[in-house]
């Protein structure tokens, strides 16, 4: 039996790939991404259409490299207007696609 479209699980597989990405940037700086060799940054939200790249260079120069990503991400989606909402899974889900923690 298959079962129909459920926006309680729908809302909760979100949520969990947010808190997943959060996992995988914990800790994680640009100086960091850069010695990864990685030269763009892409960001998107799990929410909405939002999206951007940067570049990881110029993102140093601007921030330091000791800026953690969820320092970054957190400044990125600080205009966004699902930052505070009232109901969590519909909060602001900003996160860095395609990343993979190659850090060792």
């Amino acid at each position: 039996m298959r079962m129909g479209y459920s926006r309680r699980r729908e809302d909760r597989l979100i949520v969990d790939e947010i808190e997943g990405s959060n996992r995988q940037i914990a800790g994680v700086t640009l100086g960091q991404v850069c010695a990864a060799n990685i030269l763009f940054l892409d960001v998107r939200c799990h929410v909405c259409s939002r999206r951007g790249r940067y570049r990881v260079t110029r993102l140093i120069d601007r921030y330091g490299a000791g800026k953690l990503l969820s320092e970054f991400r957190d400044l990125l989606s600080a205009d966004c207007p699902r930052r505070v909402h009232e109901t969590y899974f519909r909060r602001c889900g900003a996160y860095f696609p395609g990343w993979k923690p190659k850090i060792g």
